[in-house]
Formats: structure tokens, sequence, C-alpha cells
């Protein structure tokens, strides 16, 4: 099980980690459902298979 901070997935997305912060309160990223992501304490992590997930379900979309 691996894990992404903020800042490793807005460089994957190649997006600003901003844009990542706000998708959490929006619920939107990139004209999609954002990505689910987990708290811990204060920290906020990203499961590399729900990225995985999240990519190809909004490629699918797009596709659509």
């Amino acid at each position: 099980m691996s894990y992404l901070t903020t800042i490793e997935l807005a460089a994957q997305l190649k997006i600003s980690e901003v844009t990542l912060r706000q998708s959490r309160v929006t619920g939107k990223l990139l004209g999609a459902k954002a990505p689910r992501y987990l708290k811990l304490g204060r920290q906020v992590r990203y499961l590399s298979s729900d990225i995985e997930q999240w990519i190809n379900e909004t490629n699918q979309e797009e596709a659509a």
C-alpha cells in the first residue's frame, strides 16, 4: 500500500497544490469528481491505487 502526499500527487498530475487542495473542498478536479483522500491527523494522503482508478475513470469519461 503506497500513499502520495499533496505535493507528490500535484506533481504527478501536473497541477498546482492549490488546485488539488481546492478539489478537496469542491469535490471536483479537472472537470471530474475529485479523487478520494485520507486524513491522518493533520496530514492528507492519497492511496496510489485510488489515484490509478480515478485516472482510469476520468479517461473513460473523456472518451465517452
